[in-house]
Parts: structure tokens; C-alpha cells; sequence
């Protein structure tokens, strides 16, 4: 995975895996300077870290598990309609596989 942006990675799952994080950067007044959304997670994820272009071509020092559990966190993020306001996203109950995949694969990339 050194090809891959792994720190941001690590940053996109920590957010997709804590809903006090989304409330904390979904629903910023840009105040903090801290803001992110539903959709900025997705695309810094699977986009701007190279991730989905690796998983489609096949990275092949991925353990079978890691990709299995990308490919499910994919499927569950596309389950979410990400067309209504932050709050209604966090509150969907849509997002609690999300979570739950997003801290899995945390878990399987830290060990």
C-alpha cells in the first residue's frame, strides 16, 4: 500500500467510523476550521487516496479480508443518499454498517 495515500486512508475511515467525528466536521460552521462532509469523505477515500483505483485493478499484497471489507464499506457509503442536509446523513440508519466496516478495516490496517 505505499502507493496509496495510507495517512489519508487512516483519516477518511477514522471519520466514516465515529459519529461524534461527523457531527464534529459535517456539521461545522467552518469556524475551527475543521469541516468535512459525507461525500468529501467518500471521495477522499476511494479518490483522492488512489484506493479505488488500486482496488479495481487489484493490489495483490492486500489481504482477501481488507478487500472484502473495502468492497463492503463501498457498497454500504453507495446505500446512503447523500442528497438531503449533514444531519439527516449522521441520523440514517444506512450509516451504522458504514461505521461498523469503516472500524473494522481501521482495526485490520493497524495490526
Amino acid at each position: 500500500m505505499h502507493l496509496l495515500g495510507i495517512e489519508l486512508i487512516f483519516d477518511c475511515l477514522e471519520e466514516l467510523s465515529d459519529e461524534d467525528c461527523q457531527r464534529r466536521l459535517w456539521l461545522s460552521d467552518g469556524l475551527s476550521g475543521e469541516v468535512s462532509s459525507f461525500a468529501e469523505a467518500y471521495e477522499r477515500l476511494f479518490g483522492d487516496s488512489g484506493l479505488g483505483d488500486a482496488l479495481e485493478k487489484g493490489v495483490p499484497q492486500l489481504p482477501g479480508e481488507l478487500v472484502r471489507r473495502l468492497s463492503s464499506l463501498r457498497k454500504n457509503l453507495d446505500r446512503v443518499d447523500d442528497n438531503r442536509r449533514p444531519q439527516e446523513i449522521i441520523d440514517d440508519p444506512a450509516m451504522i454498517p458504514v461505521r461498523a466496516d469503516a472500524a473494522i478495516i481501521l482495526q485490520l490496517l493497524k495490526n
